[in-house]
């Protein structure tokens, strides 16, 4: 009588000797992306008020890992360098989370701890950036900065919203900026821009922003 086959059976070659089983190899996992987006603001104020200036930022992300670079973002004259982890969850309704801990230097010199967030459901989208920047060149200085906005994506290539922000870099009576936007996707590249303060001839200007992923 046959013996019944182990879930471990030997195979037999070819001479009689016994080797081990063979083991199919796994199927080989895609690699993960790295993802690298580019995005240069320029911020346009009326004469006689604040000069105009540049803010680029670089980011990097590949799986949990995002860096990034920005510049005249905490202060004017100041840079700063950042590591965050990426988190996401959701299907219909998506929330992307990265808490950061960032180095600043220039002007302001210290440490940030930040977070960024991105809520989306269908074309509605809530997103937000934080820090609070610890400035030991000028402790009084220290504070929250953060960059916020709703938005309404009508078609694919189109948003349509509102921004909030406050930032050492921008000199105005306020402390708290807003004002509308409209912005296009193409492709990989964005572009949008900003009526920031509308209506108040001493603190309104205009921030145009362009930015390509890939």
């Amino acid at each position: 009588m046959l013996a019944p086959l182990s879930g471990s059976a030997q195979v037999v070659s070819s001479s009689g000797s016994h080797r081990a089983p063979v083991t199919p190899a796994p199927a080989s996992e895609p690699a993960t992306p790295w993802a690298v987006g580019l995005s240069i603001s320029g911020n346009f104020f009326p004469k006689g008020t604040q000069s105009d200036f540049v803010q680029p930022t670089v980011t990097v992300d590949h799986g949990w890992l995002h860096l990034e670079a920005r510049y005249a973002y905490e202060a004017l004259e100041t840079g700063s360098l950042w590591i965050g982890w990426n988190f996401s969850w959701g299907d219909s309704v998506t929330f992307a989370l990265t808490p950061m801990i960032g180095a600043v230097f220039g002007v302001a010199k210290g440490f940030a701890p930040g977070i960024e967030w991105d809520l989306t459901w269908g074309p509605l989208e809530l997103t937000s950036t934080g820090e609070f920047v610890f400035d030991f060149a000028n402790w009084e200085a220290s504070d929250f900065n953060y960059w916020a906005e709703a938005r309404v994506w009508p078609w694919q290539w189109l948003k349509l919203g509102v921004a909030l922000t406050h930032t050492r870099a921008i000199q105005t009576s306020s402390p708290e900026q807003w004002g509308p936007l409209v912005g296009v996707q193409v492709w990989k590249i964005g572009a949008a821009v900003y009526w920031m303060n509308p209506g108040n001839s001493s603190d309104q200007y205009w921030s145009a922003t362009l930015s390509l992923n890939f």
